[in-house]
């Protein structure tokens, strides 16, 4: 691959059941809810191939999925495309649903800024809202902070690599203090230079930004022509109690996601 073109070459479609033809969307009325759905937002950026932000949300959003956890991807700074071709509502497993919608900033920064949404109730099934967008772009990291929860950074086992994660994490603790924070390695690495570098890194958060991220694993194969492999450990994201309140906002962009997916709308009981 030539260095300057830091992209990855497989279909969206062979990695993510997210991007598959949909399959029978049909446009119901909102339904009743005993229990809210406890919303979490998360994003997956790799320094080094800022051009993969959507593969590696997808990618990442599928895993979960397979554990459980119903999951939306929502591409920022985007004009809304026609949703029933590029997402279906998930059959994999009972009751989980997930898709790929595109959102305008305007639209974006409006749903952020809900202040009137009325509570769903009680918190119960957990969902999860990756927010792809390009963070080599400072105003972009910026405007995601405010209702970010997780950050998963997917780096090369090297310094540099690791001192660019750094940067944005110092820069972000400025804006939101409560950001989690997880870290995967790209590729066949040794195990050894792999250990060394995350304590290094991992003390270099405690002790400078008050920051304990958390180890995710190995992203392997992430630029080889065949498919995806990992050993990636998400159990962090899907875990009881792993997003905060359901906040107006969380509740807008989830809403949002349905309502471009011709999902029934929730109705708090």
């Amino acid at each position: 691959m030539n260095e300057g073109e830091k992209k990855l070459k497989r279909g969206l479609k062979d990695i993510s059941p997210l991007f598959s033809r949909p399959r029978n969307v049909v446009e119901t009325p909102g339904l009743p809810i005993e229990t809210a759905p406890s919303i979490g937002t998360a994003t997956v950026f790799s320094p080094d191939y800022p051009g993969d932000s959507l593969l590696l949300n997808s990618y990442l959003a599928s895993r979960i999925l397979t554990m459980g956890t119903s999951c939306f991807v929502l591409s920022l700074g985007r004009e809304p495309e026609n949703s029933r071709i590029n997402t279906r509502r998930s059959s994999q497993s009972k009751g989980l649903e997930t898709g790929h919608v595109s959102i305008s900033w305007e639209k974006f920064d409006s749903l952020c800024a809900t202040q009137n949404k009325e509570p769903y109730g009680n918190p119960g099934r957990q969902r999860l809202i990756f927010l792809n967008s390009d963070l080599s772009q400072p105003s972009t990291f910026h405007k995601i902070l405010p209702v970010l929860e997780y950050c998963v950074f997917i780096l090369q086992p090297e310094i540099e690599s690791v001192m660019e994660a750094y940067r944005y994490i110092k820069g972000a603790r400025v804006l939101n203090s409560q950001i989690r924070y997880c870290v995967a390695f790209e590729g066949y690495v040794d195990e050894h230079k792999v250990e060394w570098l995350y304590e290094q890194f991992s003390s270099m958060l405690s002790h400078r930004l008050q920051v304990d991220p958390i180890w995710l694993g190995y992203l392997q194969e992430m630029h080889h022509p065949g498919s995806l492999d990992d050993s990636l450990n998400l159990e962090p994201l899907t875990s009881a109690g792993a997003y905060s309140f359901l906040t107006p906002a969380k509740r807008a962009l989830n809403d949002y996601c349905r309502e471009q997916l011709c999902l029934p709308q929730e109705i708090a009981v």
